[in-house]
């Protein structure tokens, strides 16, 4: 039986649902066991044609690497 969703989320629970997505992300590269060093930028958040997209940064000076997130 195929799954069928009666209700949608308005746009602003779609903001909302994204951004904490986004927070547990972050503090999951922030947190993670032995990552001390990790440092991230705040979020960017942008929308086109209905899409949500986030992108943020990081650096980890133990590992001496750079990242993005998008």
């Amino acid at each position: 039986m195929p799954l069928v969703i009666t209700q949608q989320m308005s746009r602003d629970e779609r903001v909302e649902s994204f951004k904490r997505v986004v927070e547990i992300r972050r503090g999951v590269e922030t947190k993670m066991p032995g990552f001390a060093a990790v440092a991230v930028t705040e979020p960017t958040f942008e929308e086109a044609n209905g899409l949500l997209a986030a992108r943020y940064g990081g650096v980890d000076s133990e590992r001496k690497r750079r990242f993005h997130c998008l």
